[in-house]
Order: structure tokens, then C-alpha cells, then sequence
């Protein structure tokens, strides 16, 4: 290897030296440095999302105390901060959870959710498993495509937990129930 080493002009020894570095260099970026940045960004936000979570249940446990002084029923608190927590922990875990920019509760403790920059496939994928493993429904789905960005979209989704009385009306019964269906 010497041999071959010392027989190369001092030309070529700097280009094949250049390129050994530009090669250690770029397998430290992709192999070390990069999932790290990663794995960072992916801890921060679910950190956010905790946070936000915290604050949520803060002002959930607030408004529960509040009601039970008042003598007012709490129960649909509950489902609205289970089912905020449950949002916000599964996006996180599905690796988008900073996508998810707002959480807003609504009546009969379903939930409206704003995404931004959200990865199409697994937001689909996400709604699926919401339902198959939790009973959690998308009563409302917009979605529209990010400008410049293939594959990620905006998305303003409502979601009722599991239980809730449906508000999709007629239009979620099989249509044998109905006449001429």
C-alpha cells in the first residue's frame, strides 16, 4: 500500500487525500451527526407537546374545580383532556407532533386540530390507527397541499372520542335503513 502510495504524484495524493476526508466527513454527517439532529428535534417536540399537554390539563383542572363549585357537571372535561392527551402523545410518538400547531376543544368532547407541514401518508396513517385502536371518529377532514413541499399538507381535522353521539347524522347510516337505499 505504500508502495502504490509513493508511487502517485503529489497531485494525486492530495485529491485521493481530499477525497478520504470528504468521505470521513460525510459518513460522520449520515451515520452520527444527522440522526442526532434528528432524534433532537424529534425530542423536542414531543417536549412541546408535553408542555402544551401540561398546560391544557392545568386549565382542564382549573375549569373542572370551577364546575364542581358550581355544582355543574365535569365528566365532558375529562373526555376532551383524554382525548387532547391522547392527540397530542400519539403525534408525537408517529414522529409529527410539531406539526400539530392548535387543539381546540368543541361540544360533546371532540376536539378541532390544525397541521401544518404535516407528512400526508402518515397523517392518514395516523387517523386510521386513531380509530382502529382508540374508537377515536374525524367527523371533519380538510386538507390542502403545502405550496412547494411534495407530500406534506395543511390539515383541519375534528375529532370526537369514543362514544360520542355522532354528528354525522344520516349520512353516517347504512343506506339500507334508508328508503330507495
Amino acid at each position: 500500500m505504500k508502495a502504490w502510495w509513493r508511487n502517485r504524484s503529489p497531485r494525486e495524493q492530495w485529491t485521493l487525500g481530499a477525497g478520504a476526508l470528504a468521505l470521513v466527513v460525510i459518513t460522520l454527517w449520515l451515520g452520527l451527526i444527522d440522526p442526532l439532529t434528528l432524534a433532537a428535534r424529534r425530542a423536542e417536540a414531543r417536549l412541546a407537546a408535553a408542555r402544551e399537554l401540561d398546560l391544557w390539563m392545568v386549565r382542564v383542572a382549573e375549569e373542572a374545580e370551577r364546575r364542581r363549585a358550581a355544582g355543574q357537571p365535569v365528566g365532558e372535561l375529562a373526555t376532551v383532556a383524554s382525548l387532547s392527551g391522547l392527540v397530542s402523545a400519539s403525534t408525537a410518538e408517529a414522529g409529527f407532533g410539531h406539526t400539530l400547531k392548535r387543539v381546540v376543544p368543541e361540544e360533546n368532547g371532540a376536539v378541532r386540530l390544525w397541521f401544518e407541514g404535516a407528512p400526508f401518508d402518515e397523517l392518514l396513517t395516523w387517523l386510521v390507527r386513531m380509530h382502529e385502536i382508540h374508537g377515536v371518529r374525524a367527523t371533519a377532514v380538510q386538507v390542502s397541499r403545502e405550496p412547494r413541499l411534495e407530500g406534506l399538507v395543511r390539515a383541519t381535522l375534528t375529532l370526537e372520542p369514543p362514544g360520542a353521539p355522532s354528528r354525522l347524522g344520516m349520512a353516517a347510516t347504512p343506506a339500507a335503513g334508508r328508503p330507495g337505499g
